[in-house]
């Protein structure tokens, strides 16, 4: 049987370790609720838009031909390399032409000769077929060869600018500006003047965009068409290695370019019930390619819309949520509905109201009703603790 001091002890020691945890509960300090960065939902003016399948089209895509015959002797253009209208790509054997054009103008200067000489008598007889010292026939004579003279030397010129557009021709250069395609033709290849392909050069800046909208949105694209010309934005699907700078503006794509409807076709296909459209599209980085499948957005009009950052969104299995600041500084789960995106900015159609502060920085660690504080997210926020 225990000693009755035994247990007094024990109950001594065990009452006193309970004040001395509770005392220790009083005195240590509350944790502090996490710092949370926010952004206000705001309110702006955003553009009204149709969103289509497209294609890229090169605006202008040239086969380019040999206009003279001979051997090649230069190809100066790398494949696949941009030039500029005017650049020299291939040049054929020049001399031929070249001594064509030494006899042309050796021929006009005897032309000229004889016109020169044919003048010279014209006007020696005619003052002497006025005296009547010569006779008039012998005058229409030299006036006839004075004129057949002048016929030479148009004939004699007219051959000299043939043969000095075919030298020009032997340097062939590019008619627009734009990318090489594979050469077809090379050093030593003898070509046929109109019959031997050399290479294709595509013109990609500006480039086309085809869209076909359903015949349904024909005429709300045309109305606002008229009242000024409508803006396109041009997206490209997303790349799978995640480098891409994904704006948000459409689901999946990126956004590319941006330009203006220029064209709308004069009939509604009865197959598909579509209307080909066409958008011209600045591209100077060349991000736009022929033949790539996009999205083209046709902007319409404007509304009022409500904006969020787009890091504050939140996706889940059931669909969209931000988490919501209250006035309280208590976390709010919100069930959202996304429209379109604007840059960094996206859309909320249902959810939210203007005014209410969302928080765009450690969304992973909240949950509803937890208390936080907020701060501007231009404020410097201290790292949440693990």
């Amino acid at each position: 049987m225990t000693p009755p001091y035994i247990l007094r002890l024990f109950c001594v020691t065990a009452f006193t370790l309970v004040f001395a945890f509770e005392a220790l509960a009083q005195e240590a300090p509350a944790t502090p609720p996490p710092q949370v960065s926010t952004a206000e939902v705001d309110i702006a003016t955003t553009p009204i838009g149709r969103d289509y399948p497209a294609r890229v089209v090169a605006a202008q895509s040239v086969l380019l031909l040999a206009q003279v015959g001979g051997v090649i002797t230069k190809r100066i253009f790398e494949e696949g390399a941009f030039v500029d209208r005017g650049d020299v790509l291939y040049v054929i054997d020049p001399e031929s032409y070249q001594i064509a054009l030494d006899q042309a103008d050796a021929q006009v200067s005897s032309a000229r000769a004889n016109l020169s000489f044919a003048q010279a008598e014209v006007d020696r007889f005619t003052p002497l077929a006025k005296e009547n010292i010569t006779s008039s026939q012998k005058l229409q004579q030299l006036v006839e060869q004075r004129d057949s003279a002048v016929a030479l030397v148009e004939v004699a010129l007219t051959e000299r600018n043939a043969a000095e557009l075919a030298l020009r021709r032997a340097r062939i250069r590019a008619p627009l500006s734009g990318r090489m395609g594979l050469a077809e033709a090379d050093v030593g290849d003898l070509v046929t003047a109109g019959q031997t392909p050399l290479t294709t050069l595509v013109q990609w800046n500006p480039i086309e965009v085809h869209f076909h909208p359903p015949a349904r949105d024909l005429f709300l694209i045309e109305k606002h068409h008229a009242l000024a010309p409508l803006e396109v934005s041009v997206f490209l699907p997303k790349s799978d290695d995640g480098d891409d700078d994904d704006t948000g503006e459409m689901a999946g794509h990126v956004f590319t370019g941006k330009g203006v409807l220029d064209f709308i076709d004069n009939e509604v296909s009865p197959s598909t019930d579509t209307i080909l459209m066409r958008a011209s599209v600045d591209n100077p980085d060349a991000k736009l390619r022929p033949g790539q499948f996009a999205r083209a957005r046709v902007h319409i009009s404007e509304r009022e819309s409500l904006l969020v950052p787009r890091k504050a969104i939140q996706q889940h299995q059931a669909g969209y949520l931000l988490y919501v600041v209250d006035d309280n500084d208590t976390i709010q789960t919100r069930e959202v509905k996304l429209g379109e995106g604007f840059g960094t900015q996206q859309i909320i159609l249902k959810g939210v109201q203007q005014g209410e502060r969302v928080v765009v920085s450690d969304i992973t660690r909240l949950r509803e009703g937890m208390k936080v504080e907020p701060r501007e997210e231009n404020d410097e926020v201290a790292p949440s603790q693990p």
